[in-house]
């Protein structure tokens, strides 16, 4: 469950609401993130997919949804805490993905930032559909397996 007061004054003090950009005043970067997640994430329930990347990176966190629509999510990033501070010129790591599954006929992928949807070109190899040249940073990369 994701918590989201825009009027709260209880808020940490790193995560301000309001922020300047430019000449408006809207809400800070820090808010769309968590109202993104929350949407994705109604209903959503752990499953376990069989999917691998083949990056050898410490640090790569995943983990697998089952959506009520019978559509699946993956969630791809790495927990880089150790960095003072974040970059948004971060590299990240370029990474190819096998998933075991059911074929789906598409794969989407979601930004959290603004919740746009791109859809993704893979392969399939018998049973494994394989997504390659992904960009894995340091904030989930979701992506939405759709039957």
């Amino acid at each position: 469950m994701f918590w989201n007061e825009t009027t709260s004054l209880l808020r940490p003090s790193w995560q301000p609401f309001f922020a300047n950009h430019g000449t408006k005043m809207k809400p800070s970067y820090s808010y769309y993130m968590p109202r993104t997640l929350a949407t994705l994430l109604d209903g959503a329930q752990p499953e376990e997919v069989s999917f691998e990347i083949d990056t050898k990176h410490d640090l790569l966190q995943k983990h697998a949804f089952s959506l009520p629509q019978g559509n699946r999510l993956l969630a791809v990033w790495i927990a880089e805490q150790s960095r003072k501070k974040r970059l948004d010129d971060y590299q990240g790591v370029k990474a190819t993905i096998t998933i075991s599954s059911d074929a789906p006929e598409r794969i989407v992928g979601i930004d959290l930032l603004n919740g746009r949807e791109q859809e993704l070109a893979f392969s399939v190899d018998g049973d494994r559909l394989i997504v390659h040249d992904l960009i894995v940073k340091d904030y989930p990369l979701l992506l939405r397996l759709e039957y």
